[in-house]
C-alpha cells in the first residue's frame, strides 16, 4: 500500500498514479456539498383567536343590552307598556289608563278619537258585574272598530272593548263601538274565544277607584246597573 502525497489516502501502489490523476488532477471535480432541504419559513401572522373571542363577547353583551332595553320599554303581554294616557274623571275619583297604541293601534286609536271629540264627557259606567268587570262609555251612533289580535290579556285592571254577539263568530268580531270595560280580576275566559275581547290598555293609577265602583251593588244583583250612579265627568288624553 502507498500513501497519497496529496490527501494521505491509502491506496495500492499500482493505483497511486491513477488516484492522484483522477482525484487531484487538473480535470478532477470537487465533491458537491450535500444540499439540505429548504425549510418552510415559519408563519409570521397568527390567527387572532383571542381578539375574535373578545369581539364575540362584546357583541353578545351589546345585543343582550339592546334586547333588555326593548323588553323594559316595550309593552308587556298584559298591557303594561308605555303609551298615551287617558285620564277618566268620575264622581268616585280619577282613573288613569295607559293605552297600548303599539299593540292595539285601531282600538286605542278609536278610544282616543272618541275622547278627543268629547264623546265620553257626561257619560257613565252603566254596568257593574261583581268580581268581573265594570263597563261604561256608551256613545250613541259610534262607528264600529275592526277587531284586532293584540296579544294582550284580560287580566285584573286591563281595559278592553265590549261588543255584541257570539265571540266565536266571525260575523260578530267587529261589533265593538265605544263601550269599554275594566277587568276587576283576571278573566282568562275572555281570552279563550276564537276572537278574544280586545285589550287596549291598563289602569296604572286609581285602582282603588275601580275597586270602589266594582263594589257598588247592582240591579239586578251581581250584574246590572249600579244602584248609585257612576258618572264619567270627562276623559282627557294626555
Amino acid at each position: 500500500m502507498a500513501e497519497c502525497p496529496k490527501c494521505g489516502a491509502k491506496v495500492k501502489k499500482d493505483n497511486l498514479r491513477r488516484h492522484i490523476s483522477g482525484v487531484h488532477g487538473p480535470g478532477a471535480q470537487a465533491p458537491k456539498a450535500a444540499r439540505s432541504a429548504p425549510s418552510r419559513p415559519a408563519s409570521t401572522v397568527a390567527f387572532p383567536w383571542q381578539i375574535m373571542v373578545v369581539m364575540a363577547v362584546v357583541a353578545a353583551v351589546v345585543i343582550g343590552g339592546y334586547w333588555y332595553m326593548a323588553q323594559q320599554s316595550g309593552p308587556s303581554p298584559d298591557g303594561n307598556g308605555t303609551g298615551t294616557v287617558a285620564v277618566i274623571e268620575t264622581n268616585y275619583g280619577t282613573i288613569k289608563i295607559t293605552l297600548d297604541t303599539g299593540r292595539a293601534p285601531r282600538t286605542a286609536g278609536n278610544f282616543i278619537s272618541l275622547a278627543n271629540a268629547g264623546k265620553y264627557n257626561g257619560n257613565s259606567f252603566h254596568r257593574v258585574a261583581a268580581n268581573f268587570v265594570i263597563q261604561g262609555g256608551a256613545v250613541a251612533g259610534a262607528a264600529n272598530v275592526a277587531w284586532e289580535n293584540t296579544g294582550l290579556r284580560n287580566v285584573a285592571y286591563s281595559v278592553a272593548m265590549a261588543r255584541s254577539g257570539d265571540a266565536n263568530d266571525a260575523g260578530s268580531k267587529d261589533t265593538a263601538t265605544s263601550q269599554f270595560f275594566i277587568n276587576l280580576q283576571d278573566n282568562p275566559n275572555l281570552d279563550a274565544y276564537t276572537y278574544p275581547y280586545v285589550v287596549f290598555g291598563h289602569v296604572t293609577e286609581g285602582r282603588s277607584v275601580v275597586d270602589t265602583i266594582g263594589a257598588i251593588p247592582s240591579n239586578p244583583a251581581g250584574d246590572g246597573q249600579p244602584t248609585s250612579p257612576v258618572s264619567i265627568i270627562r276623559v282627557t288624553i294626555v
